[in-house]
């Protein structure tokens, strides 16, 4: 007989349970926000909670909860037989027999499901988190994509502008047939430029309705300056350790675990005791019978060894799993760390009014001192600098709203009242 044991796994366990030795954040260890981070806050909040796929997660937790109540009851009714029979001799009997939970069958199944709604309690506030992550980021691609267009719309102003004098003066003969053709065809690509991002706008905003249901577009304004962030390694351990999904990842350990108990328990032999009491003829009657079933064509030992083998295959998983969560949060954090300091070096050194710039461009050509090809060039780098700028906020935004999310520190942006007494119901995942 071939049994696989689950006395090989229990170092990996025990490291799981040093990884996820961890904190709940309370409503009030919420940081204190600016009036504009508030309503950003107000806003997540109030959209994730009113998502489709949040309610689902908030459902699960209830059947979690009632799944644990269920478990708690009596695996076995007691049964009530009467028996009457009149031949020879009129004999009627009453009898009551009971199935015994020799296996301990109730308190096996309870332990799984109290784990399993850890389970979904944990599975709820990570679907929090991965929703408001997918909010924050599709509200920075649109207020990117919202700048680009607008300076975009900017730049076919200018170009229709800049062709409308250009014709005048080729008239005046100021300008040759030649820098007419390239203003007129400025103005073309300007208006392919514009289209191009207006259909992105559209498509950012369509991603923002989706996840929203709210077509107002009365969205907030993502923070404009984001926090510099330089963790160690002894940080990013902590923040590593304190994951809600560390602790989803061993409450699944441990419910494999708590499977396997299951099955050893359903494995059991249930006696049945059987008492009967009665008259036969003038005779009084009383039986006393025990039955128990004899396991021989099938002791559910298969049964058993499948349960410590997807045991063992949960902790290799976990491990898996937490060599995914440290990539993400390092990658994460790598990517906001370069984008964040692209942004800062060009608020530092390279932002200057475009409108200043658009202005001196404009009186250089009009008085002669830049050519009709030199002003288009110096223009489109000056436009072009400024939408790779909006760019690149847009995408510190985004890597900052990915980081919060492999970080858990998004749940600092979701705390109410109500989530504060939705974060007093969570129960501590142990390994008891």
């Amino acid at each position: 007989m071939f049994m696989i044991t689950v006395r090989r796994a229990a170092p990996v366990l025990l490291l799981l349970q040093a990884f996820c030795a961890s904190t709940t954040v309370s409503a009030g260890q919420a940081a204190n926000f600016a009036p504009e981070e508030k309503r950003l806050s107000a806003w997540l909040l109030d959209n994730v909670d009113a998502h489709p796929a949040v309610a689902a997660a908030r459902a699960k937790t209830q059947a979690a909860k009632s799944r644990v109540h269920a478990a708690g009851k009596a695996l076995f009714n007691p049964e009530l037989e009467i028996d009457v029979e009149k031949t020879g001799t009129h004999t009627s009997s009453l009898g009551f027999s009971q199935e015994i939970d020799w296996g301990d069958q109730r308190g096996a199944r309870t332990r799984v499901a109290e784990l399993q709604q850890q389970l979904a309690w944990l599975d709820y506030i990570e679907t929090r988190n991965e929703v408001a992550a997918e909010l924050l980021t599709a509200l920075g691609r649109w207020l990117g994509a919202n700048s680009i267009h607008q300076l975009a719309v900017k730049r076919l102003e200018l170009m229709r502008r800049f062709a409308d004098v250009a014709a005048l003066r080729h008239k005046a003969g100021d300008l040759s047939q030649v820098e007419l053709d390239l203003a007129t065809l400025a103005l073309s690509e300007a208006r392919f430029q514009s289209a191009i991002t207006d259909s992105e706008q559209v498509a950012s905003r369509q991603q923002l309705i989706m996840l929203t249901g709210d077509d107002s577009q009365q969205w907030p304004e993502l923070p404009p300056r984001l926090p510099l962030l330089k963790p160690d390694e002894e940080k990013l351990q902590t923040v590593l350790q304190n994951l809600p999904a560390m602790k989803r990842i061993k409450a699944q350990v441990l419910v494999a675990q708590a499977n396997a108990a299951l099955r050893r328990s359903e494995a059991s032999a249930n006696p049945t005791i059987a008492i009967r009491g009665g008259k036969e003829g003038d005779e009084s009657l009383i039986g006393l019978n025990l039955s128990i079933p004899l396991q021989l064509r099938n002791n559910f030992q298969a049964e058993i060894d499948a349960a410590n083998a997807e045991y063992i295959a949960a902790q290799s998983v976990a491990a898996k799993t937490v060599r995914q969560l440290r990539g993400r949060l390092l990658s994460s954090l790598r990517a906001y760390q370069a984008s964040f300091s692209a942004w800062r070096a060009w608020r530092q050194s390279g932002e200057r009014s475009l409108n200043q710039q658009i202005a001196l461009l404009q009186r250089l050509w009009k008085a002669g001192e830049l050519s009709t090809t030199d002003y288009l060039v110096q223009l489109k780098q000056a436009l072009d600098t400024q939408a790779s700028a909006y760019e690149q906020r847009s995408m510190m935004w985004q890597n900052w709203a990915e980081w919060l999310a492999a970080s858990g520190d998004i749940q600092h942006w979701l705390q109410s009242d109500n989530s504060a007494d939705g974060m007093a119901e969570q129960q501590t995942v142990t390994g008891e």
